[in-house]
């Protein structure tokens, strides 16, 4: 009996050093430490005039493409390498090696306005006409909708090959308001308001939209029955619009924007576990470490800016405070218990969710 409890004793004494050697190193452990102070994110870019009227950088994109392993080919356009995606995750429907994302050009758009206010240099608008060209040449229209088709499915959500969400949406429309902004065009504002479309239309109906139990409307990333609702993919489509709309004075993207704000406004206590914040209503998964700190305080950062709702810088605190003891080991833990639950579901050690 003795020699039992020396075990068990052991067992618990090796257990409990990992557990304290995991929380001190957490910085070193964790790979999206890592990943978020590599973006170098500068939270005042996006309006570095200071004019909410202007559009300038959106910041929450990694400024370095070969993070992301993102290759230009001989046109000059993007495209990523299908090796690099799990398979555990991701599905695909062609047996082409390299995926082209609709996201990276229309991102890069973003970046290079950015660039060309800076600097006044032409070959950033020059790069924008490369982007510009692929993405008019291979937008789809069907109905009353406009969207670009995503060539990776994803398993986690169950969406096969050829799905847009509103992340994509929100990202594409900042960029389609930047074009328009550089050249007003009425085709640039058709297609837009087509893409708007999407985050009307019901996912059950082919678009992006589902409603909670309150009405309030959600704009959701990854459109699945039943809704998933990721907190910033939905916040992604709300600026989005808001870029839109502050170009073009569009009265539809305002009136879906103010309603997305609503909604985010009342459900941020759906995210909030206490220490840390959820990255979707599906899920009991928390963020990981750039999810929380490089995409959910800024963009509440963002909406508080442009609204004045004291509800948003209340939240953005609050969401920064759990950085501190004892709330910062609590959310190491369970992302800890995160990691071995995505990688029990995914039937990979190598596969983080």
């Amino acid at each position: 009996m003795n020699k039992i409890k020396n075990i068990f004793g052991a067992i618990i004494i090796v257990f409990l050093l990992l557990l304290l050697f995991y929380l001190l190193g957490f910085s070193y452990i964790e790979p999206s430490v890592k990943k978020f102070e590599k973006r170098n994110l500068d939270l005042n870019l996006w309006n570095a005039d200071g004019d909410i009227g202007n559009i300038e950088y959106y910041f929450i994109f990694d400024k370095n493409s070969k993070t992301l392993n993102i290759e230009r080919d001989k046109n000059g356009i993007f495209y990523r390498l299908k090796k690099n995606f799990d398979p555990k995750k991701y599905v695909f429907d062609s047996d082409k090696d390299t995926l082209y994302m609709p996201t990276d050009m229309s991102a890069q758009i973003i970046l290079d306005f950015n660039q060309f206010k800076i600097s006044s240099d032409p070959a950033y608008l020059a790069d924008i006409e490369i982007m510009k060209k692929w993405l008019l040449e291979n937008v789809v229209f069907k109905d009353s909708l406009a969207f670009w088709r995503q060539p990776a499915g994803f398993n986690k959500y169950g969406l096969e090959t050829g799905w847009t969400g509103a992340w994509a949406i929100g990202n594409q429309l900042s960029a389609l308001a930047r074009l328009y902004q550089l050249e007003p065009s009425e085709e640039i504002k058709i297609l837009t308001e087509k893409l708007i479309n999407n985050l009307k239309v019901e996912v059950k109906n082919g678009g992006t939209a589902s409603f909670d139990e309150n009405g309030n409307i959600r704009f959701e990333e990854y459109p699945s029955v039943p809704a998933n609702s990721v907190l910033n993919g939905h916040i992604n489509a709300c600026l989005g619009l808001y870029d839109f709309w502050r170009v073009s004075s569009d009265p539809e993207a305002k009136k879906l924007f103010e309603a997305g704000v609503k909604t985010v406004a009342e459900s941020l206590d759906e995210y909030d576990a206490g220490y840390w914040s959820f990255y979707d209503g599906k899920y009991s998964y928390i963020c990981d470490y750039k999810y929380h700190n490089g995409v959910h305080v800024p963009q509440l950062k963002i909406l508080y800016q442009i609204t004045g709702k004291e509800i948003f810088k209340t939240y953005y605190l609050k969401w920064e405070n759990y950085n501190n003891e004892p709330y910062f080991s609590l959310a190491k833990i369970k992302m800890l218990l995160d990691a071995f639950s995505r990688r029990l579901k995914y039937k990979s050690i190598f596969t983080r969710g």
